[in-house]
């Protein structure tokens, strides 16, 4: 408890010998981020984004707006069929 008590006493100590904005050397808020992740060409978009100005509705699964549509739907539809199938015999074998 006592090495607990000295470290919380060091970090006082340190926390106001460094003032109170710590150690940074600018205005608060004024860390400069980058437009694009590291890496990233700043030039090249993603394909999503390309597909999302063609198509505003664009779900992800095709490029043609009707197949995007339609495999929406039929995703939509087996996730919801086998939710509630799956939640069904999940409550009928709960133990009583």
């Amino acid at each position: 408890m006592a090495a607990l008590g000295r470290a919380l006493r060091a970090l006082r100590a340190g926390a106001l010998r460094a003032g109170a904005r710590g150690r940074s050397a600018g205005a608060a808020g004024a860390v400069a981020l980058p437009r694009v992740p590291l890496g990233a060409d700043p030039h090249e978009e993603e394909p999503m984004a390309v597909a999302q100005r063609k198509n505003p509705d664009y779900h992800g699964f095709s490029a043609e707006p009707d197949a995007d549509v339609l495999n929406m739907r039929a995703v939509f539809f087996a996730g919801v069929s086998v939710a509630i199938v799956l939640g069904t015999v999940f409550l009928h074998y709960l133990p009583d």
